[in-house]
């Protein structure tokens, strides 16, 4: 049987799609109504389609491993949406919040070699934080996306200073747009658990070492802290543990690594919440977040063992 807790989580959920080597001009000219006006340029290769967004993602992680996932995430009713819903109900995901206006839907250009060159993004409505936060669950994941606002920040703040279980923030790169790190540090006091990439933290923490940002991290609030580093591997620090790193697994191939930290944050969650120690959750989320990136296919290429 099943030992890990229930977990929420609030975020994104969306479809991405991932175009490989297509020419730079493909939408270049006046353009028309018709095939034979507008461009047409051929792709070598078939568009990938899979699971995105933050919370979808690290949800579909969670339910993969055998925790139950509830998801708080705007998914429309739409062809984007039935695809999203059916994704995740493959995983066992159970969708607690209403259907909204739209789904959310990314499209990336990228390079033979994985390399992202741009987005095309329709964000979908807003996320209801508050939904996840009053879930019948010992553990909370806030995922903020790309696009949340000031907003959003005011009603994070509120959603987690609501939940009575275990609260983890990954603050993600939109509020690095607009938002003093003060205001994001205030809210760093509600949680427990901190994760996040080395250049987002450095951001807001305003020091590059990363042992310097755990410790700044742990100041705020959080007692517990997770460095996601990339190439460099992920490094860890508690009130009660120090600081400590582990190298990246190495990769059989590398492919495009969308998906990667939102399948981390989700192998994370759950082997803490199976009382496992950090060590061993952050090697278990390099594994994931590893295959993530082996298969380029987002966390759907994963196969499923942490």
């Amino acid at each position: 049987m099943d030992d890990s807790a229930t977990i929420a989580v609030a975020g994104a959920a969306a479809v991405d799609m991932t175009v490989c080597d297509a020419p730079a001009n493909w939408a270049g000219g006046a353009g028309g109504d018709d095939f034979l006006a507008a461009p047409v340029r051929m792709l070598r290769h078939p568009a990938r389609m899979h699971l995105g967004g933050n919370g979808g993602a690290a949800a579909y992680v969670i339910g993969r491993l055998g925790a139950r996932a509830l998801l708080s995430a705007p998914i429309g009713e739409d062809a984007a949406g039935d695809l999203v819903r059916r994704w995740l109900g493959d995983a066992g995901v159970q969708v607690i919040a209403p259907p909204g206006a739209s789904t959310m839907l990314s499209i990336t250009a990228a390079t033979g070699a994985g390399r992202r060159l741009g987005t095309l993004q329709h964000p979908g409505p807003p996320v209801d934080w508050r939904r996840a936060a009053e879930a019948d669950a010992a553990w909370l994941l806030v995922a903020a996306h790309s696009q949340v606002t000031g907003a959003d920040l005011e009603a994070v703040d509120a959603a987690l200073a609501r939940f009575r279980g275990t609260r983890v923030l990954d603050s993600g790169v939109g509020w690095m747009r607009d938002i003093e790190p003060g205001r994001v540090h205030a809210l760093w006091r509600r949680v427990d658990v901190l994760t996040g990439t080395v250049e987002e933290l450095a951001h807001w923490t305003g020091r590059a070492d990363p042992p310097e940002i755990a410790a700044f991290v742990l100041r705020c609030g959080p007692r517990r802290v997770v460095v996601k580093m990339g190439a460099g591997g992920a490094g860890w620090q508690a009130l009660d543990e120090p600081w400590a790193r582990q190298p990246a697994r190495p990769l059989a191939r590398c492919d495009i690594s969308i998906g990667a930290g939102d399948g981390f944050n989700g192998a994370l969650l759950v082997s803490l919440s199976r009382g496992q120690s950090l060590e061993h959750a952050v090697s278990a989320a390099q594994r994931v977040a590893a295959a993530v990136v082996e298969t380029g296919r987002g966390v759907q290429g994963w196969q499923g063992t942490a």
